[in-house]
């Protein structure tokens, strides 16, 4: 029996597109939020038809961001770039008309990865103040008041908590509430999330554990020009992966050696040997090893349990 289907939408991206469309066709200011709200029920249905989904959930970035506080040029670049003039418009009504979940400090890839890997969908219900200003549209949008406490827990956890690692079979048999939840986003940084992840051409593929750690300690050595944090100096994408690869494989052959299994729940018994690869390299560059802790921060999009109870990012420590 195929579960039931929940859908995550990165609404940043439905909201950015809807209000492209809306630029182009002209539209006038009367005429825009019904051009706007049917745009955007165009793509949603069209995605949930497409990918079987029973419940969609939209997750918007929020103008506040706690990366920028570990790393002041993150996003940096993308001050003052052109947009939509109807970007603000299609972000309310996601919010108003969809119930858009939206967090104080959290991008939409951090409520998505949450919600991907097991924290509560319920927590959007709460409700909480949300700031139009002068901000509205340049990441996200404003939030007032502090943290809401119920909205942290929430998202913390489920009910049921999931297991402390999941493989692609655990991915598929879905959350605790009986349904598979799908990322719908064409951030390529949700590779860095254990998840099913929806493709353009409306098949799913689940990315492991290991897939999703391996591709954060990449992103920490290569950086991520896109986002505005460099990563190890002298290492691009490629030495990056070389790296990476030699450690783990090099690794692997140790533990062979001493008969110790490859595998742990899915899990290469390996895997720190990345981080250590990564701590090293940076030591070779002639970094210190806070600024590798601060780029592996930046590079990890939360997961269940990685919040804490007053809505701050439970932040990253490799096991190095």
């Amino acid at each position: 029996m195929t579960p039931r289907r929940t859908l995550l939408v990165d609404g940043d991206d439905i909201a950015w597109r809807a209000a492209l469309a809306a630029g182009r066709g002209g539209v006038g200011s009367e005429s825009l939020e019904p051009y706007l709200a049917a745009e955007i029920a165009m793509r949603l249905e069209a995605a949930q038809s497409r990918l079987g989904a029973h419940e969609i959930v939209i997750a918007l970035t929020d103008a506040e961001n706690w990366r920028r506080g570990l790393w002041p040029g993150y996003k940096a670049h993308r001050a003052g770039r052109p947009r939509p003039p109807a970007l603000a418009p299609a972000r309310r009504l996601l919010r108003t008309r969809w119930r858009a979940r939206q967090a104080p400090g959290l991008e939409a890839d951090d409520l998505l990865g949450l919600m991907a890997t097991g924290a509560s969908l319920a927590f959007g219900a709460l409700g909480h103040d949300v700031k139009e200003d002068a901000k509205e549209g340049a990441e996200g949008d404003a939030q007032s008041g502090a943290p809401e406490p119920r909205l942290a827990a929430a998202l913390r956890r489920e009910r049921t908590p999931p297991p402390p690692r999941q493989d692609a079979r655990d991915l598929a048999r879905g959350a605790s509430d009986g349904a598979q939840r799908v990322v719908l986003s064409p951030d390529k940084d949700m590779r860095t999330t254990p998840c099913l992840l929806a493709r353009p051409d409306g098949s799913v593929r689940a990315v492991s554990p290991d897939e999703a750690d391996d591709q954060h300690a990449f992103l920490t050595l290569a950086g991520d020009a896109s986002d505005g944090y460099p990563g190890c100096p002298g290492l691009g994408a490629v030495k990056a992966r070389r790296l990476l690869d030699a450690a783990m494989i090099e690794a692997a052959e140790r533990d062979a050696r001493g008969g110790r299994p490859a595998f742990a729940h899915g899990v290469p018994h390996a895997s720190p040997a990345r981080w250590r690869a990564v701590a090293e390299a940076y030591r070779a560059a002639g970094r210190p090893l806070s600024e590798a802790l601060a780029q592996a921060r930046i590079a990890r999009v939360l997961r269940c349990g990685e919040l804490t109870a007053d809505g701050r990012p439970r932040l990253f420590d490799p096991p190095w």
